[in-house]
């Protein structure tokens, strides 16, 4: 389980170049080769992450040299996918389970778009209880420049 706090929306570089899982055309592709410390300093992302990943299994075909993982385009593409989702809110299980899923490929859209779904119907949730508290928030704010005449 990864303990420390990071900021998924520091990677957008990261994102940019690999948006999801899948995205370039095998013409497209590109052959990245960089260690776990490469890839944690050039986007920023935690060695703990990183190891969380890996443990996850998702790496494709053992890319070992020396014991130690070389990220390649496709293990960038699905870190930046990784990120989009930690981005959207989802938490570490719900980033293993997706990725998983994409994974094994086009027989999961369905319970990708649920996930999704159920997601994106909590950031709505969200969306319309802060709009409640603002709501409060201005009453208030009406109710003291009532109270004092200020404009």
């Amino acid at each position: 389980m990864v303990t420390a706090k990071w900021k998924p929306e520091k990677f957008s570089s990261l994102a940019r170049a690999f948006p999801a899982a899948g995205c370039l055309k095998n013409e497209e592709r590109r052959f990245i080769y960089m260690t776990i410390n490469e890839a944690s300093e050039r986007y920023q992302i935690p060695i703990d992450v990183l190891k969380e990943y890996e443990s996850w299994g998702l790496c494709g075909s053992v890319k070992k040299v020396m014991g130690a993982w070389q990220y390649d385009d496709q293990d960038l593409e699905r870190l930046g996918m990784i990120m989009t989702l930690h981005d959207i809110g989802f938490e570490i299980g719900e980033v293993e389970e997706y990725m998983r899923l994409l994974l094994e490929g086009d027989g999961t859209k369905e319970q990708r778009l649920k996930m999704l779904n159920r997601r994106r119907d909590t950031a709505l949730d969200e969306i319309h209880f802060r709009e409640k508290q603002l709501e409060r928030v201005d009453y208030l704010r009406y109710k003291i420049r009532e109270s004092k005449g200020i404009d």
